[in-house]
């Protein structure tokens, strides 16, 4: 069903707005099933409060109008990245980055579903916009924007906390916990008490909610939790805790080592793409915060001439786009989230294969070091 997911956000603001609690798990489903009858789940909204008062111009219409109007907010986000992307990418064919962005799996399935995922990739760039730029105005919105899922940031939250201890320049990360913290006192006031109902149905879910921890989705921590599953059919709860810190204790040594710092200007894609790929817990439509590393590298890799190697790992990307595309419409197969691990898996070693071969000079992973 068109923007199927849209419903939790949708529903939440209105028990909000009506004083009621959006985190209880029956009130919720009550509220659902005025518009799906048929639903027997609630379906969550595990965000913080502050998503209420960012998603709230948009939530102010019936369900069906709010549902488009955020489809056209997401696909204008899309929009102005493609316009922009000659800023990250070192080429001038538009079309090719458009083709690129359509032929994106989970930025299909993130407008269908109506989630958030686009918006989050917008934070990431007005976040790292910020700090290449100087600028605490992004910095501050864009955190913000983060802090709706944060687990999905834990490493690109270590590379620039990282680059901005080495600078010594402490001003981002106050513009960035200023700005979270505004949106929390903002919410509290609005919404009194709906913080403290989000961190208790965090620790409680309540009756019929099902939480996030309960799912192996598509990240390499799911990927991990999956295969540990039990006789029983429980999976661990551990790899979230442990996974996420491998490459941030690798990163960290990597760059104590270094005589300069990273170039964060060419090295964010691949940041993007390591902080979800070792992210705690995503789905396949979060993927699109991989959108700037498979536009780079499938750009780059397009552009070389006389390189099998690439144009091998070139048609793995895309085969990895057209299998995501293709595999749900296959007569008899059940696919869940965690079937899809292979594409960060790709994507993400797409990208590290671009940079790697690229002159050292040029390249975030080469000598520039």
């Amino acid at each position: 069903m068109f923007a199927s997911d849209f419903i939790q956000y949708w529903t939440a603001f209105q028990l909000a707005t009506a004083g009621q609690n959006p985190y209880d798990a029956p009130t919720l489903l009550a509220a659902q099933q005025l518009i799906r009858p048929e639903a027997t789940i609630p379906l969550m909204m595990w965000n913080p409060p502050w998503i209420l008062l960012l998603l709230g111009p948009v939530l102010l219409f019936s369900f069906q109008a709010s549902a488009l109007v955020w489809v056209g907010l997401n696909t204008t986000v899309l929009a102005v990245f493609a316009y922009r992307a000659k800023v990250v990418v070192s080429t001038k064919a538009t079309v090719l980055t458009l083709l690129l962005i359509t032929a994106f799996y989970p930025v299909w399935s993130c407008l269908s579903l109506g989630q958030m995922s686009l918006l989050l990739l917008a934070g990431t760039l007005l976040v790292l916009r910020g700090v290449l730029a100087g600028r605490l105005v992004p910095i501050a919105f864009g955190a913000v924007l983060l802090s709706l899922k944060p687990h999905l940031f834990f490493f690109l939250g270590v590379v620039l906390l990282s680059r901005l201890a080495r600078h010594r320049w402490y001003a981002p990360v106050i513009a960035a916990v200023g700005g979270v913290t505004f949106a929390a006192a903002l919410s509290e006031i609005i919404f009194p008490g709906l913080i403290s109902n989000w961190i208790e149905a965090l620790q409680n879910p309540g009756k019929g909610a099902v939480p996030p921890p309960a799912f192996a989705v598509t990240t390499l921590v799911g990927v991990i939790r999956g295969a540990l599953k039990d006789s029983e059919g429980m999976i661990p709860v551990w790899p979230m805790k442990v996974v996420p810190l491998l490459p941030a204790v690798a990163f960290l040594v990597w760059q104590l080592r270094a005589k300069k710092m990273f170039p964060l200007e060419r090295l964010w894609p691949g940041v993007l793409a390591f902080s979800y790929l070792f992210s705690p817990y995503g789905w396949t439509f979060d993927i699109c915060l991989l959108l700037p590393a498979w536009v780079v590298s499938q750009s780059e890799l397009l552009s070389r001439r006389r390189n099998l190697v690439g144009s091998i790992v070139m048609m793995i990307g895309f085969g990895a786009q057209a299998a995501a595309f293709i595999l749900p419409y296959i007569p008899g197969l059940v696919l869940f989230q965690v079937s899809y691990w292979w594409l960060p898996v790709f994507i993400t070693l797409g990208w590290c294969y671009s940079e790697l071969t690229k002159p050292s000079t040029e390249s975030a992973l080469g000598g520039s070091l």
